[in-house]
C-alpha cells in the first residue's frame, strides 16, 4: 500500500489558486519531491506561482516545502505543529527561477510514519505563460 495523497482545488481562477493537499501516512515511507501544486495542470496554465499565504498541519513528523528545479530551491521548513506563513506583506515569495526549475511546489517529508498526517492550504498568485 501507499501513503493516501489527496489534493482539492479551492479557487482556480486568472491570476490566484488556493489548493488543499493531505496525505495521511501509513507506515510506507517519505515523500520526496511530491508535487503539491503542478502549475502546468491550472486553468488557466502558468508558468511559476507566487506563494502568498500557507497554512499547515503536520502530525508526527516535518518537511519542507520547495520549488522544482534541477537543484530544488527550499521555500520554507514546516515542523510539527499547527503554522501558519503568511508573505502578502512582503510581496510574496516567487519562484527565483532557478536552473531548471518547472514552477511547481514540492514537498520532502522527514519522518513520515503510519498514522502520520499533513495537510497544507496553499493560496498562490499566478505568473502568466511567457
Amino acid at each position: 500500500m501507499a501513503n493516501v495523497i489527496t489534493s482539492q482545488t479551492i479557487v482556480d481562477g486568472s491570476r490566484n489558486v488556493v489548493i488543499k493537499w493531505h496525505v495521511a501516512a501509513d507506515g510506507t515511507g517519505e515523500e520526496t519531491d511530491t508535487a503539491v501544486i503542478d502549475v502546468s495542470a491550472l486553468t488557466p496554465a502558468a508558468s511559476r506561482l507566487k506563494l502568498m499565504e500557507l497554512e499547515a498541519t503536520l502530525v508526527g513528523c516535518s518537511a519542507v516545502l520547495e520549488w522544482d528545479a534541477t537543484t530544488d530551491q527550499p521555500v520554507v521548513s514546516l515542523p510539527e505543529g499547527e503554522n501558519v506563513f503568511y508573505y502578502r506583506d512582503i510581496g510574496g515569495l516567487p519562484d527565483p527561477l532557478a536552473t531548471g526549475t518547472t514552477g511547481d511546489l514540492t514537498i520532502t517529508t522527514v519522518g513520515l510514519g503510519a498514522n502520520d498526517s499533513i495537510t497544507l492550504v496553499m493560496n498562490c498568485q499566478k505568473k502568466a505563460l511567457a
